[in-house]
């Protein structure tokens, strides 16, 4: 019976596997068991001898069969079982050499899943500048820097938004062919490491400037307000806002050096008031000038306009000279 014999080009694919081996073995088994009882049927018994080597050889080509069967499905790779020669040894079928059924099949559905999709060809430093802009275009950079549609980011209290800049990054950003979400990351970066400097450097300056302060105040001891007094309204006759302004700038205010220098020049400018009967300076050196002063001031009703208007442009001005003659009225107390 040849079609027992035959052999299914997908052995190593079947779920049934060890269940064709067995069928197959048992056929072979069965064949030989009949021969012998053929050959025994002249004889007496023989046909009983013949029948048990028929069951034998049928139950041991079984067993031999479902053993083979059983292990169908793990022996050799899913390009050994093509029975072409030229199909298997396709080049397009090379990334399947040494793949099971299993492998095999999850890269065939991978690939089902691709088709129709666009294949991104990578980057070459041969290409046209046409070919550049075709391939950043697809990758998502717009059309011009401003289709970054740049947002000022939030800063800390004293650090500018810098527009030029933002315009800068988005034209650098475009050059390089920059998608958007890749300008954000680069952009977010750069504010980042500005804000922390920044934040750094004011805690830098704040720290400095206590610890001036301190020296200032262990310099000029109890005399502290009227020093204080003396050097603000020298800084006031000698350049005015615009001076006291550049030094809180530059971070200068509280040096002890630079209070020192406007405090002897106070006190110098306080003796010519006193020497030539003048009050243009405005400068108080004694409780009881500072008496005198605060009185003069609160019966001028443009100065106390200004000192009781917060929204006056003179207010903070008036403020601290109000408070530096009380605080040279009291401080000898």
């Amino acid at each position: 019976m040849k079609k027992h014999l035959m052999t299914n080009p997908m052995f190593y694919f079947n779920a049934d596997g060890g269940a064709g081996g067995g069928a197959s073995g048992g056929g072979s088994g069965g064949a030989a068991g009949a021969g012998a009882g053929a050959g025994g049927a002249s004889g007496d018994g023989g046909g009983a001898a013949g029948g048990a080597g028929g069951a034998a050889g049928g139950g041991q080509g079984g067993d031999a069969g479902s053993a083979l069967g059983g292990k169908g499905a793990s022996l050799g790779s899913f390009l050994d079982s093509i029975s072409d020669d030229n199909l298997r040894r396709d080049p397009a079928l090379e990334p399947l050499r040494g793949k099971d059924a299993t492998e095999a099949a999850k890269m065939l559905a991978n690939a089902q899943k691709m088709i129709g999709k666009k294949r991104l060809e990578a980057p070459n430093e041969k290409w046209t500048d046409l070919e550049w802009n075709e391939f950043y275009k697809t990758v998502g950079r717009p059309e011009t820097p401003d289709g970054y549609g740049l947002k000022p980011p939030e800063l800390p209290e004293g650090l500018p938004y810098d527009e030029k800049m933002d315009k800068h990054f988005a034209s650098l950003a475009h050059k390089a062919g920059l998608s958007p979400k890749q300008l954000e990351i680069m952009r977010g970066g750069y504010t980042q490491y500005v804000t922390e400097a920044f934040t750094g450097h004011t805690q830098s300056r704040e720290q400095q400037a206590a610890e001036w302060q301190k020296q200032v105040e262990q310099e000029f001891g109890k005399e502290l307000p009227v020093k204080l007094a003396q050097a603000s309204q020298a800084v006031q006759v000698m350049g005015g806002d615009e001076l006291l302004t550049v030094l809180n700038q530059a971070g200068l205010g509280d040096h002890p050096v630079v209070v020192r220098a406007f405090a002897k020049m106070g006190a110098e400018l306080a003796e010519d008031q006193a020497a030539f009967g003048q009050s243009r300076t405005g400068l108080a050196s004694s409780p009881e000038r500072a008496a005198n002063e605060i009185a003069e001031l609160r019966a001028d009703p443009e100065f106390m306009k200004a000192y009781n208007d917060a929204s006056h442009v003179g207010h903070k001005r008036a403020v601290e000279k109000l408070t530096q003659l009380y605080s040279v009225k009291n401080g000898n107390k």
